[in-house]
C-alpha cells in the first residue's frame, strides 16, 4: 500500500469519527422538551388505529406490542408516539370491527340478491370448531362482485341442525340481513347443514316449543319450591340432600326431553338424507333456498367411482402413495429431484378436493426423473402396468379436478359455467368410453353418478327439478346456445318467476273462441266446463306479455354473442339500456358462488392464525382478527 493511499483512509476514517451518527442524532430529537402525544389526541387515535389494522390484517400477537425492539423502532419513527398496550389494541380492533359491521351492513342493505355460503370448521386439535359465513352480491353503484366475510363463530357441539340455524340465523340479524333477499344458501352435504334448511319454518317452531315447555317445568319447579321453603327448613339434613338429588335428576329430565324435542325428528331426517343423497336440493319450504356445492357434489362422485372399482385403480393407486412418501421422507432423494426438474412430488391431502388426482399427475409428469432418481437409489419404481393404470386415472378425472378449480373461483361468475361443465364432463366420459373398453364399467359408474346428482338440474321433468342454473345459464350469451327446448323453456319460466310473473303456455296469436251452446251439444254436462276452459285458453293466448317476459323474448330472438374468454359482467353493464329489468337479474345471478369455497378460505386463514404456538386463539378474539382482515375494504383508514 502505498503512502498517498494509506493517507487518504485515514483521513476518510478522521471524517466518519467526527460526523455524528444516525442514532445519536435521534436522541437529541428525542429530548424531553418533545413531550408525547396526550391521550385524547387525533394523531394519537390514527396512530393506534394503524397499529391494531396492521396487527389484525398481518396476522401478529398482541404480545408483539411488549417487545422493546418494536418500541425503539416507532421511536426511532416518531419520538412522541407511545405504543399502545394489549388491552388498548384489542380495544381498537372491537372498535374496527364495529366500522366494518356499519359499513358492510350499509352495502348489503342496497343488494338486490344475497348469496350466503356456510360451513363448519374444526382446530386441528379438535378443542374447538366454528361456523364459518360469507355473503356475495353484486354493488350496482361499484359494477362488481363484492362479499363480506360475516361470521367465524364459536359453535361448541353437539352440532345439530336447530343449533346451526339458530347461529345462522343470528349473524344476519347481526348485519340487518332480511331472509327475503338471502338466494340461495350454499352449503356441502353435510347431514346437519342439509337438515337444518330442509324446513327452516318447522325446525325454529320445534325449537321454541322445546325451549317453552323447559321454561315452563322450570316456572312450576320454582313455584313447587317456593311452597315448601319453609318445610324444607325444618326437616333434617338427609331429606334435605334426597330433595337435591331428586332436583338434579328433574333437570337432567328436563334437558333431555328437550333435546328429545328439539332434534328427535333431525335425527330421523339426518338419517333418510344420508340414504337419499339426491334428495338433498329438493325439499325446501322453509325461508332459505339451500343449494349443495357443485365442487363438493362433484367429489362425492369421483369418490364413489373410486371406491366402486378398487380392483382397477387401488393397487396402482396405493403403490403410487408409498413412493411419493417415501421420496417426501428422504431429503436426499427431494433435493436430488428438484435438480434434475426443478420441483418435487406432492403428497395428497384427505381434506384437499382432487388430491389423489394431482399426486398423481405430478408422479407421471416427473416419471422420467423418478426413475433416475430410483434407479440411484436403488430403489423399486413402479411397474409399466401400474404407471399405464395412473394414466387412465389421470384422463380419466383431468376435467374434475379442472371444473372443481374453474368453479371455485370467487371474484368472476361461475354460477352460468354449472351446466356447461356437467355437458362436457358427459362427453369426456362417452369419449373415453367409446376408446377405452376397459374403462366402460368406471364411466358408467361416473355417469350414472353425475345423472344421480345433477339430473334435477338439467332435466325439467326431473321429480325435484331445480331450474335456476338453467336460468343462469341462458343469461350467460356464451352458453346459452346450449339449451334447448324444454330446458330453455324451464329457465326462461324461472327468470320470469322470480320477478313475479308466470310465463304463458302458448306463444300462438290471439283468436276468438265462439261461446259453446250447451243445449244442442252431444255432452250436455260438460258444456260449462268446455266454455270455461276455452275462456282460459283464450286469456292465456290474448294475455300481455310482462315488461321482463317482453325483454326475455328480445334477448333470446337477438342472440347476442360473447367470446368464450370475454367478460360476463361488463356484457350485462353494457346491455343495462336494452334490457333494464333482465340486465340487473343476470347481474345479481353473477355474484352467486357456484361452490363453498369462499367460506374454505375464510378457514385458511383461521388455520394460519392458530398454528403452531397459537393454537389457543379463538373465540371473539379469533372471528374479530378474521373480519377486519378479510373485510378491511370497508375501512378508511
Amino acid at each position: 500500500m502505498t503512502e498517498k493511499e494509506r493517507a487518504r483512509i485515514v483521513e476518510k476514517d478522521e471524517r466518519e469519527t467526527s460526523r455524528p451518527k444516525r442514532k445519536e442524532a435521534h436522541a437529541v430529537s428525542r429530548h424531553p422538551e418533545q413531550p408525547l402525544y396526550p391521550p385524547g389526541s387525533l394523531r394519537k387515535h390514527e396512530l393506534n388505529r394503524k397499529l391494531a389494522l396492521l396487527m389484525a390484517v398481518a396476522n401478529v400477537p398482541k404480545s408483539f406490542v411488549d417487545l422493546e425492539e418494536f418500541h425503539d423502532f416507532v421511536r426511532e419513527l416518531d419520538p412522541r408516539y407511545e405504543v399502545a398496550c394489549c388491552s388498548a389494541i384489542a380495544a381498537e380492533q372491537e372498535r374496527l370491527l364495529q366500522v366494518v359491521k356499519e359499513e358492510g351492513s350499509k352495502a348489503l342493505a342496497v343488494a338486490e340478491r344475497i348469496a350466503i355460503t356456510t360451513d363448519i370448521w374444526s382446530k386441528k386439535s379438535l378443542t374447538e370448531s366454528f361456523l364459518g359465513m360469507t355473503a356475495h352480491f353484486f354493488s350496482m353503484d361499484k359494477q362488481r362482485i363484492q362479499s363480506i366475510t360475516l361470521a367465524v363463530r364459536k359453535f361448541p357441539p353437539p352440532h345439530t341442525a336447530a343449533r346451526v340455524l339458530d347461529v345462522f340465523v343470528g349473524v344476519l340479524r347481526e348485519w340487518n340481513i332480511a331472509a327475503s333477499k338471502v338466494c340461495p344458501v350454499m352449503t356441502d352435504n353435510g347431514s346437519n347443514l342439509v337438515a337444518a334448511f330442509k324446513d327452516s319454518k318447522q325446525l325454529m317452531a320445534e325449537t321454541a316449543r322445546a325451549e317453552l315447555k323447559l321454561k315452563t317445568k322450570s316456572d312450576q319447579r320454582a313455584a313447587s319450591e317456593r311452597e315448601t321453603e319453609s318445610q324444607r327448613e325444618s326437616s333434617d339434613e338427609a331429606e334435605m340432600e334426597a330433595s337435591s338429588s331428586e332436583e338434579n335428576v328433574d333437570s337432567s329430565n328436563d334437558s333431555d326431553a328437550m333435546n328429545d324435542a328439539v332434534s328427535g325428528n333431525i335425527s330421523l331426517d339426518v338419517s333418510d338424507f344420508d340414504k337419499h343423497e339426491c334428495d338433498h336440493d329438493c325439499i325446501f319450504i322453509g325461508d332459505f333456498k339451500r343449494i349443495s356445492c357443485f365442487s363438493h357434489t362433484l367429489q362425492c362422485v369421483v369418490r364413489q367411482l373410486f371406491n366402486g372399482h378398487q380392483k382397477i385403480f387401488g393397487s396402482a393407486i396405493g403403490a403410487a402413495h408409498k413412493l411419493v412418501t417415501k421420496f417426501n421422507s428422504s431429503g436426499n432423494a427431494t433435493v436430488r429431484l428438484i435438480e434434475l426438474s426443478n420441483k418435487k412430488l406432492i403428497a395428497d391431502c384427505p381434506t384437499r378436493w382432487s388430491s389423489t388426482y394431482i399426486l398423481v399427475a405430478r408422479l407421471l409428469e416427473l416419471r422420467s426423473h423418478v426413475k433416475t432418481v430410483c434407479a440411484e437409489k436403488k430403489w423399486a419404481n413402479l411397474h409399466q402396468a401400474e404407471y399405464q393404470v395412473l394414466e387412465d386415472y389421470s384422463e380419466l378425472l383431468e376435467p374434475f379436478a379442472k371444473y372443481t378449480g374453474l368453479l371455485s373461483a370467487e371474484a368472476e361468475p361461475t354460477f352460468s359455467c354449472v351446466i356447461p361443465a356437467l355437458m362436457d364432463l358427459q362427453i369426456h366420459l362417452n369419449s373415453v368410453r367409446t376408446i377405452k373398453a376397459h374403462l366402460i364399467p368406471v364411466c358408467d359408474t361416473a355417469i350414472a353418478g353425475l345423472a344421480k346428482r345433477f339430473d334435477r338440474f338439467m332435466t325439467p321433468t326431473s321429480v325435484n327439478f331445480e331450474p335456476i342454473f338453467l336460468a343462469a345459464t341462458f343469461l350467460d350469451p356464451r352458453y346459452r346456445i346450449l339449451l334447448k327446448g324444454e330446458q330453455a323453456t324451464a329457465a326462461k319460466r324461472a327468470i320470469a318467476a322470480e320477478e313475479g310473473q308466470a310465463m304463458p303456455d302458448s306463444s300462438e296469436p290471439s283468436f276468438q273462441v265462439p261461446e259453446p251452446e250447451p243445449s244442442t251439444k252431444r255432452f250436455r254436462h260438460l258444456s260449462t266446463l268446455i266454455s270455461e276452459m276455452a275462456r282460459a285458453e283464450a286469456d292465456s293466448a290474448n294475455a300481455i306479455l310482462s315488461p321482463m317476459q317482453m325483454e326475455l323474448d328480445r334477448y333470446e330472438k337477438a342472440r347476442p354473442f360473447l367470446k368464450e374468454d370475454g367478460d360476463l359482467i361488463a356484457f350485462w353493464l353494457h346491455q343495462r339500456s336494452s334490457y333494464p329489468l333482465l340486465s340487473r337479474y343476470a347481474l345479481n345471478l353473477c355474484a352467486v358462488p357456484a361452490s363453498t369455497t369462499p367460506a374454505e378460505r375464510v378457514f385458511s386463514v383461521c388455520g394460519d392464525i392458530c398454528a403452531r404456538k397459537r393454537n389457543k386463539a379463538g373465540g371473539q378474539g379469533l372471528e374479530r382478527k378474521v373480519l377486519i382482515a378479510l373485510n378491511k375494504q370497508f375501512l378508511s383508514c
